[in-house]
């Protein structure tokens, strides 16, 4: 199976209170070789984080959570965790910063079985708990954190390009379940691509690494599906043999390929989709 590609190798998770507690820590793991995701930084004034973040988070590979008693005071938190937690993919990983007593009806499910990094003053050990987390590695004696972090910023690249992200947005509808016979609803949704291979339709029983369940299609996406290919070049796929795909109002026959490019519409399943740059 192919390994996802991400844009960002960190999240980080926090309470507008930590804030500048955050954008230290995230100049410093920058300095250790690490791509990070702040939403300061990242998200275009405007934005409506409920509609953004959920494509974001897909770009990122792992998320460190900053706990204060401020983010265990707000919802959003939680959910930042639990779009993470329940995306599954293998490889991800969660990181707890404890700035408060472990309490476990606080912290709620998804972190009771993390191990968590303690309370420190010491910005080296700390970033050097956070590294071994990020790469999945033993910490070592406790004695040496502090000393291994700070060799660790001293020698550590410059950090990677971010990557290029592509968007791809649709409308869909939903029945409002509020009343009977409610009405339909319209819906913006919005994908946040990195470079790479990427299948989307409606479900798929066995689906391939980098499967996007398209919301809101009608049953024929069922019988339609297609693959986008973003890399030097833009290149949409139809392997389906059924169900029908249209490019800029062009039939795309099965098993073809064509080339397109930002602000390409495409036609599937009863979706309109716009492809274009992030």
């Amino acid at each position: 199976m192919t390994e996802a590609t991400y844009s960002f190798d960190v999240f980080l998770g926090h309470a507008s209170e930590d804030k500048p507690a955050i954008r230290r820590l995230a100049r410093q793991l920058e300095a250790a070789g690490f791509t990070v995701w702040l939403d300061e930084e990242q998200l275009p004034p405007g934005a409506s984080p409920a509609q953004d973040l959920p494509g974001r988070l897909e770009t990122v590979h792992h998320l460190v959570l900053w706990i204060t008693e401020a983010w265990l005071k707000k919802d959003f938190t939680l959910w930042e965790l639990t779009l993470f937690h329940k995306a599954k993919r293998p490889g991800r990983h969660i990181i707890p910063l404890l700035h408060t007593p472990w309490d476990d009806a606080k912290l709620g499910p998804y972190l009771f079985d993390k191990v968590a990094i303690d309370p420190t003053d010491d910005e080296d050990d700390r970033l050097w708990q956070i590294v071994c987390g990020l790469k999945a590695q033993p910490r070592g004696p406790r004695d040496q954190w502090a000393t291994r972090g700070r060799a660790l910023a001293q020698k550590a690249p410059p950090p990677k390009p971010t990557q290029d992200l592509y968007r791809l947005r649709w409308t869909s509808t939903r029945r409002d379940l509020s009343e009977a016979n409610g009405p339909e609803v319209l819906e913006p949704n919005e994908l946040f691509l990195p470079p790479g291979t990427h299948h989307f339709g409606r479900r798929h029983e066995k689906p391939p690494e980098n499967f996007h369940p398209l919301l809101g299609a009608t049953h024929r996406l069922s019988r339609c599906a297609f693959q986008l290919d973003l890399g030097t070049e833009l290149r949409i796929t139809r392997p389906a043999a059924a169900g029908e795909l249209q490019i800029d109002g062009k039939r795309l026959p099965t098993g073809e390929t064509r080339t397109i490019r930002p602000g390409t519409r495409i036609v599937c399943g009863g979706l309109q989709l716009e492809l274009d740059r992030a």
